[in-house]
């Protein structure tokens, strides 16, 4: 699957000069997905949001199996193995699903070393 991070100005834009609030669009119809840090919105193709923080996802519609997404990613990110780290991001590369096409993702940088990414997966 297509994963690749959020573009500047088209996907994600700041909505103020201090680098904090961002606001995130579906990359196929520009509705707003997130603005200032919390989940606002979803259109017609946006499936999921994960968070790498939480390590849970948020699902969107109920026209698709979203066990049959989730089972097989949790184990492609090795959440099952004791001796790896989780790999959400090699997961959703590895993950074919006829109801997700492609996933973008923004790293969110919180300061003392603290980051995470968080990922929405959608259908085009």
């Amino acid at each position: 699957m297509e994963v690749r991070e959020c573009r500047e100005g088209i996907e994600y834009t700041y909505e103020n000069d201090d680098d904090c609030s961002v606001t995130i669009q579906c990359p196929v119809c520009s509705n707003v997905w997130m603005s200032q840090d919390e989940s606002v919105g979803s259109c017609e193709h946006i499936r999921f949001v994960y968070s790498d923080f939480v390590q849970g996802f948020l699902f969107y519609g109920d026209d698709w199996d979203h066990a049959s997404f989730e089972e097989p990613f949790r184990e492609l990110a090795h959440f099952n193995d004791d001796d790896h780290y989780p790999d959400e991001g090699q997961a959703f590369r590895d993950i074919k699903h006829p109801d997700v096409d492609a996933v973008i993702y923004w790293d969110q940088q919180e300061g003392m070393g603290t980051s995470y990414t968080t990922y929405w997966g959608y259908k085009t």
